[in-house]
């Protein structure tokens, strides 16, 4: 275990990387390994294909200079592998593939954020679950394909998958699509998408989802949606939506700020289904062009 751990960390004039050839690692193997080394620019063969917990944790975490990343061949992961791998290394312009479709807890978790200079990605089909932070401020990524086989993209409170990725124009979901839920934060702060189709299957999304995509006009929510979390259009800019037939509830927005759930853009009729039990505070606050709010038979509305 700790092979080869924090071996070169902060390492700032080393200019290549020795090779790797080992092909089954134990426990953090090469965990930090090349922290901060900023002047490295090409990552060495990483031909391992049977992986520990926490292998390669951290890797090229602030390697700067680094150009080139390599081939990743494993296909299952233990807990935590590749987490912030090539977290800060803003001189990366294309993610290598990642054919694993086994995951443990936490693998691809913030490998590529901040990779500001990354342009394209490459996740393969079989992967089910995007990591939270793992293209985070990825400002560079103008499209993304999200695998069919992908059924959750997580998010937490410290950065969605594609948070603050402010030149992403298009996000397309591959045909047969089996997203289910799309967690807090996935895409906030993605200021210059304007429009996004969500796959039928989609059943939650998230707080904060799309918080200050402040370009979007339009959206589908899939019937099958029954819950929306709080902020999750707020500083949108929809002037239209039609809500779900199995919504259950409506929820608030920030009570602090009284920031409207859905932008304060919408206007002429809503219609709340007879699902909704439940309407949170300032959800349509400050929605001024809003004209009609009609409530379908059977409201359930308490």
């Amino acid at each position: 275990n700790y092979c080869y751990t924090t071996m070169f960390k902060e390492c700032t004039a080393l200019t290549k990387a020795p090779e790797l050839p080992a092909t089954t690692l134990a426990k953090r193997c090469y965990d930090n390994m090349f922290q901060a080394c900023a002047n490295i620019t090409k990552a060495p063969e990483l031909p391992a294909t049977t992986l520990a917990d926490y292998c390669y944790y951290y890797m090229f975490n602030g390697c700067s200079g680094l150009t080139k990343a390599s081939a990743l061949p494993a296909t299952t992961l233990a807990n935590s592998c590749y987490y912030g791998m090539y977290q800060y290394c803003k001189s990366l312009t294309s993610a290598p593939k990642l054919p694993a479709t086994t995951l443990a807890n936490q693998c691809y978790g913030s490998m590529f954020y901040n990779c500001t200079n990354l342009t394209s990605i490459n996740m393969q089909d079989g992967v089910t679950t995007i990591k939270y932070g793992a293209f985070y401020n990825c400002d560079s990524l103008t499209q993304i394909t999200v695998p069919a086989s992908v059924k959750s993209i997580e998010g937490s409170g410290s950065g969605g998958v594609f948070e603050n990725c402010d030149n992403l124009v298009t996000v397309t979901f591959a045909k047969g699509s089996q997203l289910t839920t799309i967690g807090p934060r996935a895409f906030m702060d993605c200021t210059k998408l304007s429009k996004i189709q969500l796959p039928q299957s989609v059943t939650s999304i998230e707080n904060s989802v799309f918080y200050n995509c402040e370009n979007l006009t339009s959206i589908n929510l899939p019937d099958n949606i029954t819950t929306i979390g709080y902020n999750a259009f707020a500083r949108t800019s929809l002037t239209t939506i039609k809500f779900p037939s199995k919504l259950t509830q409506i929820n608030e927005s920030n009570s602090s700020t009284k920031i409207p759930q859905f932008g304060n853009k919408l206007k002429g009729r809503i219609v709340i289904p007879a699902s909704v039990s439940s309407i949170g505070q300032n959800a349509f606050d400050g929605c001024q062009g809003i004209t009609e709010i009609w409530f379908e038979s059977g409201s359930k509305l308490n």
